[in-house]
């Protein structure tokens, strides 16, 4: 389910191109989804989040409203972030999502640019 925009958010929820967007996963008003991101199953993003260029969020995973997670990153299935995720960070838990490490996968994959660009 995605949800549109409100007034007070701006009036538009995006989801970029080439994006994977399973069964079951919500997407709240104002969100803002980057290209090339995967949202699995029964994931679900709060209003105001905003999801960078080829992250992943895992199945049965919520995101609380107003996080931003970054570029590159995962999180992991179930988890359940409440704060802001750094680009290709990892992050876990099932009761408050903690970053665990970088998604080195992940950066393998993107291949950001050497620092300084």
């Amino acid at each position: 389910h995605v949800c549109g925009g409100t007034a007070g958010g701006g009036g538009l929820t995006s989801i970029g191109d080439d994006c994977l967007v399973m069964s079951h996963v919500h997407v709240g008003h104002d969100c803002s989804v980057g290209p090339r991101v995967v949202l699995a199953s029964r994931s679900s993003l709060a209003g105001h989040v905003t999801v960078g260029e080829g992250a992943q969020v895992s199945g049965h995973a919520c995101v609380h409203q107003r996080v931003s997670i970054g570029g590159g990153a995962f999180v992991a299935a179930a988890a359940v972030l409440l704060d802001d995720l750094l680009p290709y960070g990892l992050a876990a838990g099932a009761s408050r999502a903690t970053v665990d490490s970088l998604n080195l996968r992940g950066i393998r994959r993107l291949r950001p640019p050497p620092p300084g660009q």
